[in-house]
């Protein structure tokens, strides 16, 4: 199954202008450490949930404690559609409630702990402690604060028996400390709690002092954006550094299609790589140029699954329009092999942004296989462009007085830069001519014969180049 994502990679980019460059870190020798978020050991979070929804993780570790180096700080996020309570288990959210836990096999008298907080008006943070025997609850100390306390304060909780028989013992201990209640949550309801302990045993809480955390993190090659973070979900690495590289250097990029959650009870199966960034609609950006690419070219491995093919992409944008595109097909291959992928785009547009991406699943529509578990090596990629002669003698770029803009019948140009006579271009978004016209300061063009759309222009005057944009709407 394809998503939406995949679909757009090969339309949706946006760009940036800069200077001419080659392509950063084509060689994949470069790796750093991408850390997400930190969690308690022993506790569940709902960091993840909150970092998809909102960016962020709303389980923190916090300097501010009541005794040691840290606390634990849950803060309720505001999300789409509904806010994110910051949470902390121990077991596992179901169905009824949480399952699971640790081993705990003594009968505490109370729950005491540090807390400070400020829950908003119609919102209960939940302090829970259960015990189980058996699967069933045999006991729960239960503490739900409201309002604002601005200092630590220490609480105690005694747990209430349900299983009063003295032979009986729990053999399972499971917790819920969140900072909103979970069926309306109130975004931005926050508490900080710290040093949890079980009173009347000599069993303690599990990191109830809030000192051990466990960081989650993976590698991600430099200058590209990878499905890393997404593979967290099926608890699959998309993308890989590894020795199995293709001449000089230590290290070649390896990616795989994975598996991932998509909302909706079943999964999609992606498996992509870009020197742009991932945006709502898919990736954007890329690397800056000012002169026009001619090719980019490297090394691949492919190993499919099934009947599956990799693709490799490369989209030339000027002022956020689409100049030019490439799409080619990786077959597979054992051994590291040569590809290139063209383009043939030199002008009228100033190229500014080329985004460079690659898929290991056939994900150009949606009637394509894709295999989970496809795998694509990539290594040694290079760009080439075309020489700057062929370019445009582009001394400026000014826009000129135009309007309307939109227009529906007539459009006037007014230039304050130059008199006499100049020629005017006309393009639409695909780079063909629909109009080629000698105009004098403050002509009005016929443009009623203009299907709606985008349009770009050029004029040449006093030896400078005066482009931009003209939209069509009737």
């Amino acid at each position: 199954m394809k998503t939406t994502i995949f679909t757009l990679i090969l339309f949706a980019m946006s760009g940036f202008t800069g200077f001419c460059q080659q392509i950063l870190n084509g060689d994949f020798e470069n790796w750093s450490i991408d850390t997400l978020y930190e969690e308690p050991v022993s506790f569940g979070t709902t960091n993840l949930q909150s970092f998809f929804a909102t960016g962020s993780p709303n389980v923190l570790k916090s300097t501010d404690s009541q005794n040691g180096t840290f606390a634990a700080h849950l803060v309720t996020e505001p999300g789409t559609p509904n806010p994110v309570t910051g949470a902390l288990f121990i077991g596992t959210p179901g169905q009824g409630g949480i399952n699971g836990g640790i081993p705990y096999s003594e009968k505490p008298v109370a729950l005491q702990g540090y807390c400070k907080f400020n829950i908003l008006p119609n919102d209960t943070a939940n302090i829970i402690v259960f015990l189980k025997r058996t699967g069933n609850i045999m006991a729960v100390a239960i503490l739900k604060p409201t309002g604002t306390q601005l200092s630590y304060t220490q609480f105690s909780t005694p747990f209430i028996w349900i299983d009063t028989v003295s032979a009986h013992f729990p053999d399972t201990l499971v917790a819920l400390i969140s900072s909103s209640n979970f069926n309306n949550p109130v975004a931005g309801s926050e508490m900080y709690i710290d040093n949890l302990v079980l009173t009347g045993v000599t069993l303690p809480f599990p990191n109830g002092d809030f000192e051990n955390w466990i960081t989650t993190s993976y590698e991600n090659p430099d200058s590209w954006t990878t499905l890393n973070f997404f593979g967290f979900l099926s608890g699959n690495i998309s993308a890989t550094k590894t020795t199995d590289h293709y001449g000089a250097g230590n290290y070649a990029l390896k990616f795989q299609s994975i598996t991932v959650p998509n909302g909706t009870g079943s999964v999609d199966t992606m498996g992509m790589v870009t020197n742009g960034r991932l945006g709502n609609n898919g990736p954007e950006g890329g690397m800056k140029v000012n002169n026009y690419p001619k090719r980019v070219s490297g090394y691949y491995k492919y190993i499919p699954v099934g009947p599956d093919t990799a693709l490799a992409g490369m989209f030339l944008y000027g002022n956020n329009i689409m100049l030019d595109s490439a799409l080619i097909q990786l077959v597979p291959t054992n051994t590291y092999t040569y590809f290139e992928i063209n383009l043939g785009y030199q002008g009228p547009f100033i190229a500014d942004t080329l985004n460079i991406s690659f898929t290991s699943s056939n994900m150009a529509d949606t009637t394509n296989y894709v295999g989970a578990g496809s795998t694509l090596y990539l290594d040694q990629l290079q760009i080439e462009y075309f020489p700057t002669s062929v370019k445009q003698n582009i001394s400026e770029n000014i826009n000129p007085e135009i309007y309307p803009n939109p227009a529906t019948n007539y459009v006037f140009f007014k230039f304050s830069s130059f008199e006499g006579t100049s020629p005017l271009i006309i393009t639409d978004i695909k780079g063909s001519t629909v109009l080629n016209h000698k105009i004098q300061n403050n002509t009005s063009i016929d443009v009623s014969g203009f299907e709606n759309g985008v349009y770009f222009y050029k004029v040449i005057a006093d030896n400078k180049t005066l482009t931009g944009k003209l939209v069509i709407c009737k």
